[in-house]
């Protein structure tokens, strides 16, 4: 990868000018948000949260500019996080929910939300695209350039719509998660069956992703009953742990926010992708074998417990 001496020029300066306008990183629900006002100086500097009713996506969009808030894409990811009950803002009527608020500086403040890892990603992207453009690379690499401009492709579709469409942390996470496998991939000069496999597994998810992504919507509801596979019976209090099915592993590293009820069920938003699930008691030990889940859509899940 080639990168000129004006280009680190610019690059530099518009760090600069970015780190002058914009505050603090600071956290609202799951993500990681800073503000950039629309003079770049008297920052916003005091955040919190109010319950309001919303009419329709433009009144949303109205009660954000009235509580200090630019409406746009980081700003309407922060609104899907911290209201899981909202499907779509599109089609949004009279509905009560939080919104962020921000007062101080030029209001409205525009939210920057996990800038960080948007920006690894389409760094990732940038790695592989600059394979699937360089000859030179073909003859380093195990994976054909066809498969490489294929990767490239996905990920672009899916960073190119960052500052238009609304997106989870979750999802960023794992779009993060293959880019980097698929960049240290690719560069690679000899790769196992194995690992020709996982790249194919991971172009999938991308597309899979992007297709989702673009569809502006949250990422679809899970919703899970944990039941005695005996008796039928419904089991309270249970951590529903999962994990995407491309990183593998038995730990219970994310869980359901709730434990299920007394019903025996909880719901949780995931990004679609393949997951293993399985349910686990209150000292992290699994209660059923791990379940492969395929997310494309809301999806009702039902786990059953051996041994109770």
């Amino acid at each position: 990868m080639k990168i000129s001496c004006n280009s680190i020029i610019v690059l530099f300066f518009a760090a600069l000018i970015f780190a002058a306008g914009s505050s603090a990183a600071q956290t609202i629900g799951d993500r990681e948000v800073t503000t950039v006002s629309a003079g770049q100086a008297n920052l916003a500097d005091s955040w919190s949260t109010v319950s309001v009713t919303v009419k329709s996506e433009k009144d949303l969009r109205k009660k954000l500019e009235i509580n200090g808030v630019h409406p746009d894409a980081d700003s309407l990811s922060v609104i899907y996080s911290i209201n899981p009950q909202i499907e779509s803002t599109d089609n949004i009527k009279n509905a009560t929910i939080v919104i962020p608020t921000v007062s101080g500086g030029n209001a409205p403040a525009k939210l920057v939300v996990d800038q960080a890892m948007k920006q690894s990603i389409r760094s990732m992207g940038v790695n592989v695209k600059n394979v699937a453009n360089d000859p030179e690379s073909w003859k380093l690499s195990d994976i054909s350039p066809g498969t490489a401009t294929a990767a490239a492709a996905s990920i672009q579709s899916i960073t190119s719509s960052f500052d238009t469409l609304p997106v989870s942390r979750e999802f960023l996470e794992q779009t993060q998660s293959d880019t980097t496998k698929l960049a240290t991939l690719i560069q690679q000069n000899q790769l196992s069956a194995v690992d020709h496999s996982l790249v194919t597994e991971i172009l999938a998810d991308l597309s899979t992703k992007s297709d989702w992504y673009k569809k502006n919507q949250s990422d679809p509801l899970v919703h899970v009953k944990a039941l005695d596979s005996r008796s039928g019976k419904q089991i309270a209090l249970l951590t529903i742990c999962y994990v995407q099915a491309l990183d593998g592993g038995t730990a219970c590293a994310n869980s359901f926010e709730r434990p299920t009820s007394d019903a025996g069920t909880t719901d949780h938003r995931l990004p679609v992708a393949r997951y293993y699930m399985w349910a686990a008691d209150a000292t992290g030990q699994s209660l059923c074998p791990a379940k492969p889940v395929d997310v494309l859509a809301d999806v009702d899940v039902t786990l059953l417990l051996v041994g109770r």
